[in-house]
């Protein structure tokens, strides 16, 4: 859509799906913040309305962690998408393979390398340990700087 605004844009997609009650009612639930913003009002239109032609063994193979989701999420997130597309990771090699397809795909290239060096016999201790790192990650941040003591500033 060229050189539209913003709101023509809206405007334009509200006008088609006017024609039809469904999807009329379907945009006019949305908030008005969303009707008003192409990015998101296209967001939601694509995630309600269009389908994937990828199988769910591309969708697998696709999967990368997203920019606010934990490791720990990702490998869930991962999971899932393996049970979909029928990819065993519960034997030893299917295992291997899909812990793999993880680290390849994860955003830290730190962690990615610290968890490259030891084997995992099943997600569940892969699972485990990215628990352990959150925690520890958790830990750091909550730790009062070591030259502050009861609000006077170490000199």
């Amino acid at each position: 859509m060229g050189g539209w605004r913003e709101q023509e844009r809206c405007t334009r997609l509200y006008s088609r799906l006017s024609h039809n009650e469904g999807t009329k009612a379907w945009i006019q639930q949305l908030s008005a913040s969303v009707r008003r913003s192409w990015q998101q009002l296209s967001d939601k239109f694509a995630k309600e309305f269009c389908r994937s032609t990828e199988s769910p063994v591309e969708r697998y193979l696709r999967l990368k962690q997203e920019a606010r989701e934990t490791p720990r999420t990702f490998l869930w997130r991962l999971n899932a998408a393996a049970v979909k597309a029928n990819v065993d990771y519960r034997t030893a090699p299917g295992c291997r393979r899909h812990l793999n397809q993880f680290l390849k795909n994860l955003r830290d290239r730190e962690l990615q390398l610290s968890l490259q060096g030891r084997l995992y016999l099943s997600t569940d201790e892969m699972e485990d340990t990215l628990r352990q790192v959150e925690e520890m990650e958790r830990g750091m941040r909550r730790k009062p700087a070591n030259d502050i003591q009861l609000g006077n500033v170490a000199q």
